[in-house]
């Protein structure tokens, strides 16, 4: 009995064994067949990589072109002084055609000169007017020119022809022109002391060109001022005699 107690144990314990080393075997079977799925990896498109852009030759920095600053010519200032005698414009009133003014009237003796012209304009007073050149450096600037006209004489009764319109051997014979406006006037004329001009080439110069009108007529008083003398200045201004 006893030994049918151990054989049945023993029996026992090979199949609680048998069944114990089966399901090891199982289990470590499970373990290594079974692999981990790969842990999915996220698409990836692929991009392609730009290609780099081609750089053109570095274009070279230029300096900034360095100006040499002008140094403006010095310059120095001029002036011409000078005294005229106007008594020349009376003379030209002397001409009968002109006007009736006689040398008595005048009181002293008088003398035409070539720089003696007349107003022309039609219908208006035959009025004499002098004509100064003054020559300066071409490479000059003109500042100012004035006339002082001094030592007046007035004379009376004076009658000045008005100017006519050129007379030719083929033209018809014209009318006597007289502008009657002018000649009701109160107001002096030409009204003007003087004016200028500037004048000359490169080269020969400069010229100051002054017209000096030493006679102004009162025509509804017959009456005439006239200066004897004229005092002519003019400044310029000339580069150093050194930069010229």
């Amino acid at each position: 009995m006893n030994k049918d107690v151990k054989t049945i144990l023993v029996l026992l314990g090979m199949m609680i064994a048998a069944v114990l080393l089966s399901g090891c075997v199982e289990e470590v079977s499970d373990y290594g067949i079974e692999t981990s799925s790969p842990t999915p990896q996220p698409t990836v498109t692929p991009t392609s990589t730009p290609c780099p852009t081609p750089t053109s030759e570095a274009t070279p920095m230029l300096s900034p072109t360095t100006t040499q600053e002008v140094t403006p010519p010095v310059l120095v200032k001029k002036e011409i002084h000078q005294e005229i005698d106007t008594t020349p414009a009376l003379a030209y009133l002397l001409y009968p055609s002109i006007s009736n003014i006689t040398s008595e009237d005048i009181g002293f003796e008088v003398t035409l000169t070539g720089d003696v012209h007349s107003l022309s304009d039609i219908g208006k007073p035959l009025i004499p007017y002098i004509i100064e050149k003054f020559k300066i450096p071409k490479d000059s600037e003109v500042e100012s020119v004035s006339v002082n006209l001094s030592n007046p004489i007035e004379l009376y009764n004076v009658f000045i022809e008005p100017a006519q319109p050129p007379i030719s051997s083929f033209s018809p014979p014209q009318e006597y022109v007289i502008n009657n406006e002018t000649y009701a006037s109160h107001e002096p004329y030409p009204g003007k002391a003087y004016n200028y001009r500037l004048g000359g080439n490169p080269i020969h110069g400069k010229r100051v060109v002054v017209h000096i009108f030493p006679i102004q007529y009162i025509p509804a008083e017959g009456r005439i001022v006239a200066h004897k003398n004229a005092s002519v200045s003019i400044s310029y201004r000339m580069p150093a005699q050194g930069e010229r």
